[in-house]
C-alpha cells in the first residue's frame, strides 16, 4: 500500500484498500459507523498508536484468502446491484441471526446456572437493538432503497429526479436518520462488547453460553461489513450525488464523480 495521509477518512481508506478492513478490526478502529472521521481521529478514539497503524497499513498486501477478495468492487457497480446484495445477503443474515440470539437468550433466562454475571443487561440491550434494527431494515427496504432505484432509473433516462423527500431538512431527511441509526447501533455493540469482555467465554461456561457468544461475534462481524457497504459506499454515493439536499429534487452532479 502507498504511504497514507492520516487526515483521510477512515471509511474511504476501507473502501479504496479493502485489505485494510481486517487490520482496522484488529485495532478496534471504527471504519463503518464513523467512517467520515480521519484516520488520525479514529486511531485516537480506538486508543491505537497512529504510527503503528500507518506502518501496518503501508505493509499490507491483498490476500486472495481473505473474504474481501471474493467481493465485487461495489464502487463500480450500479446502486441496484449493491442494494440487492445488501438485502439478500446482509438483511437475510441479520434477521436469522437476531432470531437465533433471541432464542438463546430466552432459553438462558430460565436457567440460573447458565447466565453470565451481566446477563440481564445484555438481554435488555440486545432486545432493544434488535427491535430497532428490524425497523431500520424495513425502512430501508420499503422507503429509501426504492427511492435510490428510482433515482438511478431517472439518471439513466435523463429524466427529472423523484421528489419523494422534497421539503425534508438535513435533520429529518430519511438518509440522515438511517445514518444516525447506524451510529446508535455502533454504541450498543460497544456496550455489548464490554458486557461480554469482547465475547470472551468464561472458564467453565456452558455450551449454550459459548453458542451465544459465538452467535453475537458472528452477528457483529457481519454487521460491520453490512454498515460499511451502506455508510461508506451506498449512502456516500447518495450524498455525493446531492440527494440529501432538498430531498434530491435538483439534478445531481454526475454519478461518476463518486468513484
Amino acid at each position: 500500500m502507498t504511504k497514507l495521509d492520516p487526515t483521510l477518512p477512515v471509511g474511504q481508506i476501507a473502501v479504496e484498500y479493502r485489505e485494510s478492513i481486517p487490520l482496522f478490526e484488529r485495532y478496534g478502529i471504527d471504519y463503518y459507523t464513523q467512517g467520515s472521521r480521519s484516520l488520525r481521529d479514529a486511531c485516537y478514539l480506538a486508543n491505537a498508536a497512529l504510527p503503528d497503524v500507518l506502518t501496518s497499513l503501508e505493509k499490507l498486501e491483498p490476500s486472495r484468502q481473505e473474504w474481501y477478495a471474493q467481493e465485487r468492487d461495489w464502487r463500480e457497480e450500479p446502486m441496484s446491484a449493491l442494494v440487492e446484495h445488501i438485502q439478500k445477503v446482509h438483511h437475510v443474515f441479520a434477521r436469522a441471526q437476531m432470531d437465533r440470539i433471541e432464542n438463546l437468550l430466552e432459553q438462558m433466562a430460565s436457567i440460573d446456572s447458565e447466565r453470565s454475571p451481566h446477563f440481564y443487561e445484555l438481554h435488555k440491550i440486545f432486545l432493544k437493538m434488535a427491535e430497532e434494527f428490524r425497523d431500520h431494515m424495513l425502512e430501508e427496504e420499503e422507503v429509501f432503497f426504492p427511492y435510490l432505484l428510482q433515482v438511478e432509473r431517472a439518471l439513466k433516462k435523463m429524466e427529472p429526479l423523484p421528489r419523494t423527500f422534497e421539503g425534508y431538512n438535513l435533520q429529518t431527511h430519511p438518509l440522515r436518520i438511517l445514518l444516525s441509526d447506524h451510529g446508535m447501533m455502533g454504541s450498543e455493540w460497544r456496550e455489548i462488547e464490554k458486557l461480554t469482555h469482547h465475547f470472551e467465554v468464561p472458564s467453565g461456561a456452558s455450551h449454550r453460553l459459548k453458542e451465544l457468544y459465538e452467535a453475537l461475534r458472528e452477528f457483529q462481524k457481519d454487521n460491520q461489513r453490512h454498515v460499511h457497504l451502506e455508510n461508506n459506499i451506498l449512502f456516500y454515493r447518495a450524498i455525493r450525488m446531492g440527494l440529501l439536499d432538498k430531498g434530491g429534487a435538483h439534478p445531481p452532479t454526475s454519478e461518476k464523480t463518486i468513484h
